[in-house]
C-alpha cells in the first residue's frame, strides 16, 4: 500500500526521534512497539527517555530489581520475553484448601507496579515496564503478554497508571527466530523502526560515553564498519558490538591483543581490519612527528587517524610528553586533536590527564580549552 519513500520518512526514526516517541506514549500511556536490527541500541534508547522523564518528575532513575523506593524513584523493569515461560507473567497457582479454590500468585515485579501497591503507598509508582524481544517469544509467552498490553492488567493484578508498557523485536532481516505476533496484540501498539545510527550520531554519542578513541578513529575511517551484517562470520559489526569492544580493549595497548578482542565483539573481519588500521602508526615515526606538527597535514587521511589514536603510548615510557601531546593537539585541525585529547585521557587516567591540563602553560592555552570542551 505504501512505497518505501513513506516508510523510510515516517515510521523509520533515529534514537533522539525515537526517545522524544517514548516521551511522548509515557505521557499519553499508549503502549509502543520498537521495531529495528539486532545492535542498534533500541533498548539504550529506552534506557535513555527512562532517564529523562525521571528527571522531569523529580525522580531518580532505578533499574528493577534495584528498586527500593517508589516515593523517590523511577523504575525500568526490563523483561527478555524470549527467555521466559507464561508462569514468569500470568504468576503461579496455589490451593486455598480452606476456601477449595485456586489463587494465582503474581510476580514480585508485577505487585510492585500495581495499583494496589500504589494504593497501600498512597503514591503514584513511575516507571516503564520494557518487554524486550516480544516477537521472539514463543506463542505460549505471547499469548500471556496479551492482557498485559491490551487491559494492562493480569488476572486480578492491575498495573498502575504511572507505568507504560514499551515493547520491542527484532526485523525479519536479522534471521532471528521470531514469531508472528497475533493482529490483536499488533493493533493494540503504536509502532516506530529504529535504523541504524549514521557514523556522525555514532560518534557524538561515543564521545559522551567514553567509547574506545582507537574504535572512533577506526570508524571515522570505515563507516560501513559500523554495522555490517556478515552471515558468514560468527558474529558481525554493530553499535552494541563495538562497544562491547571497546569495554574489551581498555588499557590494552598491544595491537594484536586489541585486534583480538574486536574479533570476539564484532567478529573476524572487523578484527582483522582493525588490527591493520593500528599498525598503520608504525609506517612513521611518531616522535618525529611531534616535534614537527607541520607534517600531519601531509599525511594521508587513514595514517593521520592512525597517528593520533596511538601517539599517547609515548607516555606509557615518558609522562614528561603530556605537554607535548597537548601542543600538538593544539596544531593540528580538531577532529585530530578530539582523539589526541581522548587517547590521551584513556591512557594516563582522568585525574593525570585533568592535572597535565592545569600545568599546561603558554599561547596555545586557550586554544586548547575550546577543544578540552569535548572531554570535560
Amino acid at each position: 500500500m505504501f512505497g518505501g519513500d513513506f516508510m523510510s520518512e515516517v515510521l523509520v526514526v533515529n534514537h533522539s526521534e525515537l526517545v522524544e516517541i517514548v516521551k511522548k506514549v509515557y505521557e499519553e500511556k499508549l503502549s509502543t512497539f520498537i521495531w529495528g536490527r539486532t545492535g542498534v541500541g533500541k533498548s539504550q534508547s529506552v534506557r535513555r527517555a527512562a532517564k529523562e522523564i525521571a528527571e522531569k518528575y523529580g525522580l531518580k532513575y532505578v533499574e528493577w530489581p534495584n528498586w527500593s523506593d517508589p516515593r523517590t524513584e523511577f523504575v525500568l523493569i526490563d523483561i527478555r520475553l524470549s527467555h521466559v515461560e507464561p508462569s514468569d507473567l500470568i504468576g503461579m497457582p496455589k490451593l486455598v484448601d480452606e476456601e477449595g479454590v485456586t489463587k494465582w500468585y503474581a510476580p514480585n515485579w508485577l505487585k510492585a507496579i500495581s495499583k494496589e501497591k500504589e494504593k497501600e503507598l498512597g503514591i503514584k509508582i513511575r516507571g516503564i515496564l520494557f518487554l524486550d524481544e516480544l516477537n521472539l517469544a514463543p506463542p505460549l509467552v505471547q499469548n500471556a503478554s496479551y492482557q498485559l498490553v491490551l487491559d494492562r492488567r493480569l488476572g486480578e493484578v492491575e498495573v498502575a497508571d504511572g507505568i507504560a508498557i514499551i515493547a520491542a523485536g527484532n526485523l525479519t532481516e536479522d534471521q532471528a527466530y521470531t514469531f508472528d505476533m497475533p493482529l490483536p496484540l499488533r493493533t493494540r501498539f503504536v509502532h516506530a523502526t529504529l535504523r541504524p545510527p549514521t557514523i556522525d550520531e555514532w560518534v557524538e554519542w561515543a564521545k559522551e560515553n567514553g567509547i574506545d578513541s582507537r574504535i572512533i578513529a577506526f570508524l571515522k575511517m570505515q563507516p560501513s564498519m559500523l554495522f555490517k551484517e556478515m552471515s558468514e562470520d560468527r558474529t558481525f559489526p554493530t553499535p552494541r558490538g563495538w562497544e562491547f569492544a571497546s569495554k574489551l580493549i581498555a588499557n590494552e595497548r598491544d595491537a594484536k591483543k586489541a585486534a583480538m578482542y574486536v574479533a570476539m565483539a564484532c567478529g573476524v573481519v572487523a578484527g582483522t581490519q582493525f588490527k591493520a588500521f593500528l599498525k598503520l602508526s608504525e609506517t612513521i615515526d611518531l616522535k618525529e612527528l611531534l616535534e614537527n606538527p607541520e607534517r600531519f597535514d601531509s599525511l594521508s587521511m587513514d595514517i593521520k587517524y592512525s597517528a593520533v589514536v596511538n601517539m599517547p603510548e609515548l607516555l606509557i615510557s615518558d609522562r614528561k610528553m603530556a605537554s607535548k601531546l597537548l601542543k600538538f593537539a593544539v596544531a593540528i585541525p580538531p577532529e585530530f586533536a578530539v582523539l589526541l585529547l581522548m587517547s590521551m585521557k584513556q591512557v594516563m587516567g582522568e585525574e593525570a590527564f585533568k592535572d597535565a591540563l592545569k600545568r599546561f602553560r603558554g599561547s596555545e592555552a586557550k586554544e586548547l580549552i575550546k577543544l578540552i570542551r569535548f572531554l570535560l
